[in-house]
């Protein structure tokens, strides 16, 4: 008789390792536009004369200016034209694609002796004011820029602070409670230009 065994057989499968757990990505952070430059030139003009309103932006995707002179897009540098009948401050806003917004503003002062005054040539000062921000909360920095010419001292009030020497230099203060703000820029001669804006305190 023949003796038959029956040996257990086992299937070997084949394991393999667990996938990786995907790295988590790294969130971006929210894209917040930059108006590089925003200005008038020439400042101040006679009544009747034509200035550029000039401006330049990064990141920026929609441009609202208030008043309304035309519809103005995003642009490293570009200009259009103004001739406001009396002096007018320009406000800008860039929006960027995740809806953060900066903001500038300009002044062109319409002047009936600005061409006696210079001589024939009008000579800006400030040629434009930018605020990192507006609206901010408590204590929260907020960085104004400046572009200047032929200004021998510029100052931020309330403070008294100075802003550095140079064409363009900037500030960063902090605010409390809702501040308007003025800076002031001083010719040699004893001439002066200003802009004012309101930081409000949310």
């Amino acid at each position: 008789m023949r003796l038959l065994v029956a040996f257990p057989l086992f299937l070997l499968a084949s394991c393999s390792p667990p996938p990786a757990p995907k790295k988590a990505q790294k969130q971006r952070e929210p894209l917040k536009p930059q108006i590089l430059q925003f200005y008038v030139t020439p400042n101040p003009i006679p009544p009747g004369e034509q200035a550029q309103l000039c401006w330049g932006t990064e990141d920026a995707v929609k441009l609202e200016l208030d008043p309304p002179v035309e519809q103005i897009k995003p642009s490293l540098a570009r200009c259009t034209e103004v001739a406001p009948k009396a002096t007018t401050t320009y406000s800008v806003t860039a929006t960027s694609r995740d809806g953060l917004k900066a903001f500038a503003q300009a002044t062109l002062n319409v002047d009936p002796s600005a061409a006696v005054r210079t001589g024939g040539r009008a000579v800006p000062m400030l040629q434009s004011v930018t605020f990192s921000a507006l609206s901010v909360r408590a204590g929260e920095a907020v960085s104004i820029c400046i572009d200047q010419r032929g200004a021998s001292s510029v100052t931020l009030e309330p403070g008294g602070l100075a802003f550095p020497k140079g064409t363009h230099s900037c500030l960063v203060s902090t605010f409390t409670r809702t501040t308007t703000v003025t800076i002031t820029a001083k010719g040699p001669a004893g001439n002066s230009d200003k802009e004012s804006a309101t930081i409000t305190v949310r």
